[in-house]
């Protein structure tokens, strides 16, 4: 922006967005799903529930290599509101 001497007036973001990595079994039906030697994996597998909304970011099915990507929204939440104990209590 400042190299083209465009600016603009924005806000503060009014979420922020917290990501933690896992690893699955890469064996597992949701990491290896193959038809006919293809892989039909999804990438993005939405969670709703009454104590959290999130995205599971599959990278590599192959590998079981994912990201949970939570929202937060300070001053509301802080980033203890999201230990690891807390959010598993969250996902399951």
């Amino acid at each position: 922006q400042n190299l083209i001497n465009v600016h603009f007036r924005t806000n503060e973001a009014l979420s922020k967005l917290l990501m933690g990595n896992s690893t699955t079994n890469p064996t597992s039906p949701i990491s290896l799903n193959e038809r006919n030697g293809e892989n039909h994996q999804a990438m993005l597998h939405f969670i709703y529930n009454s104590k959290l909304v999130g995205v599971f970011v599959c990278h590599d099915g192959k590998n079981g290599d994912w990201v949970l990507q939570i929202p937060f929204f300070p001053p509301f939440q802080t980033m203890d509101d999201f230990t690891e104990e807390k959010v598993r209590g969250m996902i399951w």
